[in-house]
């Protein structure tokens, strides 16, 4: 026993020293990874945001690529009442009745957006889906059959969307600045340089990749937005004017940031996340008043934290609980009923309320198939598998003017 302790102690070095060695080897050759949770699965690209970011706001850690804007190109006019945009190398429509189907523009299209009288839509066209998915922001005009872009240079930019008036189109940028534009007027007009921007970072703490939040319209006049907070964290959501006279907080809370909250179509009310273990709450526009309509704890089903999405009649409440799929929330009166309708693999931007109020349409990826259009009935809880396939970056949205079947 004399002879054997240093022995052992000889052997226990050198096995600490081959630990060390080892660890030191795998992290100078392990490649940076993003960090996977949350996971986000309809942003372009291959990283994985966190809700919180990293380094500073203002400096993107990608380079936008040198780009043209691209040409105007062009399509035979149509009235496109009825149909659904979806992506597939390109923008295409779809009519679910007759089974019209048309390529309005060739590229890496998504995040398309309908303007309120069904004759344009608005979309980005990606130059690159990761890191960080550059775009020119596009408007596609069915009456003229003229695709242009609206911007003379590409930009990370959120998914547009349209006033209730059809008369601007509001976006935010991987700066975290809000924008309108008035289609034909030429340049937009920045209103707020304090947007929340969801970052992924690596395992060093190094951001990969930038997620521009997307804002929401309350009426013709005033759009809510994701504020980000002095630490750099979502600060709560805050309501401003287009003529940037009125500027107000309505909610100072945890929000989660993917899409995780709503204005009713009325513009009376609002409706957020606090995250994915937090409660879905209800907000008066006018009064400030929180309600706490649903928890997870007094709920038998998931409650949807992100992309959450009114139906036009302001009725129903879709959303997503993550990877699960698609949860539905109804409300009659002050009483709400919550239902999942299974596990669609519904990536976040490729689901759209029918004008009807009583289906929407999404897409439906397993694997690496491509993915596939449907329409989910919620009267007979089937779906309806169109005749065509969608591919990335994913997208659907269905024409507000017009009811198919």
């Amino acid at each position: 026993m004399a002879c054997s302790l240093p022995v052992s102690r000889r052997w226990m070095a050198l096995l600490l020293f081959a630990l060390a060695g080892w660890a030191a080897a795998c992290a100078a050759t392990t490649p940076s990874s993003p960090v996977a949770t949350p996971p986000r699965t309809s942003t372009p690209g291959s990283a994985s945001p966190i809700p919180r970011p990293t380094g500073s706001p203002s400096v993107s850690p990608c380079v936008p690529p040198p780009a043209e804007p691209p040409r105007e190109s062009r399509f035979p006019p149509l009235d496109g009442a009825g149909m659904i945009a979806y992506s597939n190398d390109g923008l295409w429509l779809v009519h679910p009745d007759t089974g019209q189907n048309v390529r309005l523009h060739a590229g890496l299209d998504g995040a398309f957006a309908w303007a309120p009288d069904g004759r344009r839509i608005a979309f980005l066209s990606y130059l690159r889906l990761s890191p960080c998915a550059f775009a020119f922001l596009m408007l596609a005009d069915l009456e003229t059959g003229l695709v242009r872009p609206l911007l003379d240079r590409p930009g990370l930019y959120s998914r547009p969307a349209w006033s209730p008036d059809g008369q601007h189109l509001a976006y935010t940028d991987a700066d975290g600045h809000l924008y309108v534009l008035r289609p034909g007027d030429g340049s937009p007009r920045m209103l707020r340089r304090d947007v929340y921007v969801a970052r992924a970072i690596d395992l060093h703490g190094r951001p990969v990749d930038l997620f521009p939040t997307p804002p929401k319209w309350i009426d013709g006049q005033r759009i809510a937005y994701l504020k980000q907070s002095p630490s750099g964290n979502v600060g709560g959501i805050e309501v401003v004017s287009i003529d940037r006279v009125e500027t107000q907080m309505r909610v100072d809370d945890t929000v989660w940031p993917y899409d995780g909250f709503a204005p009713t179509p009325d513009g009376r009310q609002l409706i957020y996340a606090q995250g994915e273990e937090g409660p879905l709450v209800m907000v008066d526009l006018g009064t400030g008043k929180r309600t706490i309509i649903m928890e997870h704890a007094s709920s038998s089903a998931r409650i949807p934290y992100e992309y959450l999405q009114w139906s036009p009649d302001g009725l129903r409440l879709i959303g997503k609980t993550g990877m699960a799929g698609v949860v539905l929330v109804e409300r009659d009166g002050t009483a709400y009923r919550i239902s999942e309708l299974g596990a669609l693999g519904v990536p976040g931007e490729a689901q759209s309320w029918a004008p009807d109020g009583r289906r929407f349409i999404l897409i439906q990826s397993e694997g690496p198939s491509p993915g596939r259009l449907i329409i989910y009935d919620l009267t007979t809880r089937q779906r309806y598998p169109l005749a065509v396939t969608a591919r990335p970056p994913y997208g659907a949205a269905q024409n507000p003017k017009g009811i198919s079947r």
